[in-house]
């Protein structure tokens, strides 16, 4: 499954009648959904990221999930099986305990690393670094700010709560200048022959007041023998490797091949370039060695979702500044130090490769598929109450930050 996990500011977007950015629609069925969009801003990127999650109007039903795993007398890990939680019962913290990690939705305002001090200070590692870094005098002082630490963790079983919660930390205006770390599942969905993608989020946590700005995510590419795209390098300086990636697709129920097009920077030195290489011979298939079976490879991404930065050239200059430089009044590093800003260009959306994921430096796998295996089924039916978007509403500012 492809991932993502950002720093960034978070904010809701300004409703319209076309946007809802936090609504609840009801269906005949008497199946609520609830849905919250927000804005992840790192840079000059604004990522738009969802929480969606229904549930029944008269409160019946349960949740599916998994349990945690266990360890038997031999030591060996026994994976947790599939549980269900009466939805009634859902914030019952014995039943949250219960659940699975990765199966939980977290909110966490507490400062990263701080409630880990505060413990080790708890049990008994008093030093004047741990007192300083969590700016308490005396272990009884630790205990307290230690359950306020607590506090500030929120978990769910259900994104429905997920997402009422995310709305009020979000719309908070204690929260409108933090940095938060947003991660969870890069979606992608077909509709009517075009593929979206979904920043599906299942983790808010508040990052470092000087963390930096991050739009990463992990991408798993299957691609033939015609991947890598060359045609743009003199232009604009990379490489587009066309591949697809699997997503399950809850109308065919199944999972189904999605067109994916990653962009890779040839490189600004000789480290860069010769590192770009490496990743572009990894999208090359030679077929006279591996025939016509498809490959596959996982890669971390920046995802852009901003204007493009530049860097200044002469044809940006106006007419007074290219006369400056003509003369030699000035140089063009003292231009770029005058306008005493970034220039920016297009707006541009597009996954622009990094480097190699976490496990994948032994290179690109073959796989099972053929370059015709990559064709999604057609749809015999077409439900217009699951394909539908939704969201809704506020609460009293009552945040432990």
């Amino acid at each position: 499954m492809n991932t993502f996990s950002f720093i960034a500011n978070l904010s809701i977007g300004k409703e319209t009648d076309k946007f809802k950015p936090y609504e609840e629609k009801t269906f005949n069925s008497g199946w609520v959904n609830r849905t919250l969009k927000f804005n992840a801003t790192a840079g000059t990127n604004r990522i738009m990221c969802e929480i969606q999650g229904g549930c029944w109007s008269d409160g019946h039903g349960v949740i599916k999930t998994y349990g945690k795993n266990t360890t038997d007398a031999d030591g060996k890990v026994i994976q947790g099986e599939l549980i269900e939680i009466p939805w009634g019962e859902r914030q019952l913290q014995s039943n949250i305990d219960k659940v699975a990690n990765f199966r939980r939705f977290i909110v966490d305002l507490e400062l990263p690393g701080r409630r880990k001090i505060l413990q080790a200070i708890v049990d008994g590692e008093v030093t004047d670094e741990n007192l300083a870094a969590v700016n308490v005098d005396s272990v009884d002082e630790a205990k307290t700010e230690l359950e306020i630490s607590k506090e500030k963790r929120h978990e769910f079983l259900s994104e429905w709560d997920f997402a009422a919660f995310a709305y009020k930390v979000i719309t908070s205006e204690k929260t409108k200048r933090m940095k938060f770390m947003v991660a969870g599942n890069l979606i992608t969905t077909e509709y009517d022959g075009k593929f979206y993608q979904h920043y599906e989020v299942n983790r808010i946590m508040r990052a470092a007041d000087d963390a930096e700005y991050r739009t990463e995510a992990t991408i798993n590419l299957h691609f033939g023998k015609n991947a890598v795209d060359d045609g743009s390098v003199e232009e604009k300086g990379k490489y587009y490797i066309k591949g697809y990636t699997f997503d399950y697709d809850s109308q065919r129920k199944a999972k189904i091949p999605c067109p994916m097009i990653l962009a890779l920077p040839v490189g600004e030195d000789s480290k860069s370039q010769a590192y770009a290489n490496v990743l572009k011979k990894n999208f090359t298939i030679n077929t006279s060695v591996d025939g016509d079976i498809c490959k596959e490879l996982t890669v971390k991404v920046e995802c852009i979702d901003g204007a493009e930065k530049l860097e200044l050239t002469e044809d940006m200059l106006s007419d007074n500044e290219k006369e400056l430089l003509m003369i030699g009044a000035v140089t063009m590093d003292e231009l770029v130090r005058d306008r005493g800003k970034q220039v920016y260009g297009d707006r541009i959306r597009e996954f622009v490769i990094t480097g190699f994921a976490r496990g994948w430096m032994s290179g690109a796998k073959l796989t099972a598929y053929h370059e015709e295996d990559f064709v999604v089924p057609p749809l015999e039916k077409t439900d217009t109450e699951a394909l539908a978007n939704e969201l809704f509403t506020d609460e009293e500012d009552d945040l432990k930050i």
